[in-house]
């Protein structure tokens, strides 16, 4: 669940048991309507700078992925000024924190990357925008580093995720949709947003001092887009697990459904659920099998969770789910197998090549005791095969889904790779560290601030800190 990287490098403590992995929106236990998450379901007293804080250090957490403001800080706090994913309006504390930074440094000129056109003059404005929003984010930076003497001065820079999902056909000569015509600016777009912020980031350094310690992450890695991940909702709707059981799959509304999704942009999602919601509307959903969100009907079994680069499952459980269908216990193991069985007897169409890597149970996983909000199954595509975008098994025939969707024009897709370097008095220059893992970086962190690591932390102090 790679929603769940900002989440473990923000508190230390691993997904599966604060259950929160894709914030934007995302299934409560309880709740039949997919919804961000708030503030307070972010955990804001988790995050290692908040507890740097109630340590007494003074603390600035400056526009940090999927954080929350926590009201009794000793510091500031920025936090939705210039993110990727932004489902919140920005804020600070204190409160009159933002308008400093308005007047000082303006807002960040990309509310959202998604809603550029895909035509070259919409990814040069991108371009131009998020060169602009890594100098506008190094000013005002550097600006609030050298107000104070702080103990703990933590930021992001998400511009380079931007730019990954978007320019990655104009840089990968190996990508699915390389623009082998594209201009030179283009070809140059992620190369040039990331000298930006390396350019940024090495002034940070230098204005922070040379007994600072310092520690550069990248959360996750960037490759082309491959997906196989949207074909999971049309997969549970050929094998009937929708609410009309099976019998809308060729009906005209599912097919104008399926051809909708491909021509709503981003901006208009909102309208499309409210509309979704109203009653005559919702009523030809449920019985075509394409409700927005399908856990709202007693006849819905199984649906797709919304989730990065793996697929995600739920069953509509009795006692669980608000409409439940399904029973816990030897009606709900059968089905998680029949579902199972069905995602690996899928294939490349013409052909016998399996498109899914694996299918496991979430108890299987992480165990019985993980946070009630995270799917049942997951679902691993493989990744060497291409774009996948159509697949075909003897029970479902043929299915196609495409990926590039006014939605969703995105060209490169998350990998799991993650990089850390790390500047400190306590271990010798130009040595390697060893392997470790995202939920270590919180308890590193604190380590250095000499902080005690709370309990309830999972991740541990590299040892070179240690």
């Amino acid at each position: 669940m790679q929603g769940a990287i900002w989440p473990e490098l923000n508190s230390g403590r691993a997904g599966y048991r604060h259950g929160r992995y894709f914030l934007e929106r995302q299934l409560h236990t309880g709740e039949a309507v997919l919804r961000p998450l708030s503030q307070e379901e972010l955990g804001p007293e988790e995050s290692y700078w908040s507890v740097a804080s109630r340590a007494g250090r003074r603390v600035a957490a400056i526009d940090i992925n999927d954080a929350a403001r926590n009201p009794d800080f000793n510091g500031i706090q920025l936090t939705d000024w210039g993110l990727h994913d932004r489902t919140r309006a920005a804020g600070s504390s204190p409160g009159s924190l933002l308008a400093d930074i308005r007047a000082s440094h303006g807002d960040h000129p990309v509310s959202n990357c998604d809603h550029y056109s895909t035509d070259d003059a919409g990814y040069r404005r991108l371009l131009e925008n998020l060169v602009d929003g890594v100098r506008r984010r190094k000013r005002l930076v550097l600006d609030l580093l050298s107000r104070e003497d702080w103990d703990l001065f933590a930021l992001t820079f998400s511009e380079s995720h931007c730019a990954g999902h978007h320019f990655w056909h104009f840089h990968d000569p190996n990508a699915p949709w390389y623009r082998t015509d594209g201009p030179d600016d283009l070809k140059g777009a992620v190369l040039a947003v990331y000298r930006e912020i390396d350019d940024a980031v090495g002034k940070i350094i230098e204005a922070a001092g040379n007994d600072a310690n310092v520690l550069l992450f990248t959360s996750h890695g960037m490759g082309p887009y491959t997906a196989g991940y949207q074909l999971v909702p049309e997969v549970l709707a050929r094998l009937g697990m929708g609410s009309d059981e099976g019998r809308a799959n060729d009906s005209w509304l599912r097919r104008a459904n399926n051809a909708l999704k491909y021509i709503v942009p981003m901006s208009a999602l909102p309208l499309v659920y409210r509309i979704a919601g109203v009653g005559v509307v919702r009523s030809l959903q449920d019985r075509s099998g394409c409700l927005v969100n399908p856990l709202q009907s007693t006849r819905t079994r199984a649906i797709a969770l919304p989730n990065n680069r793996t697929g995600a499952i739920r069953l509509n459980l009795v006692g669980r789910e608000p409409f439940g269908r399904v029973q816990p216990g030897n009606e709900a193991s059968a089905l998680s197998a029949e579902i199972a069985d069905e995602f690996r007897a899928l294939v490349l169409p013409g052909t016998k090549t399996p498109i899914v890597e694996w299918v496991r149970p979430v108890d299987e996983i992480f165990g019985p005791d993980h946070h009630p909000d995270l799917p049942d199954i997951l679902v691993r595509f493989r990744h060497d095969l291409g774009i996948l975008e159509a697949c075909e098994s003897p029970r479902l025939g043929r299915v196609r889904v495409a990926i590039n969707r006014a939605y969703n024009p995105r060209t490169g897709d998350h990998t799991p790779e993650s990089r850390l370097w790390l500047r400190s008095t306590a271990i010798a220059d130009g040595q390697d560290l060893p392997p470790a893992h995202a939920l270590d970086i919180a308890p590193t962190v604190l380590r250095l601030l000499d902080v005690p690591v709370p309990n309830w932390m999972d991740g541990r102090p590299l040892p070179a800190v240690s």
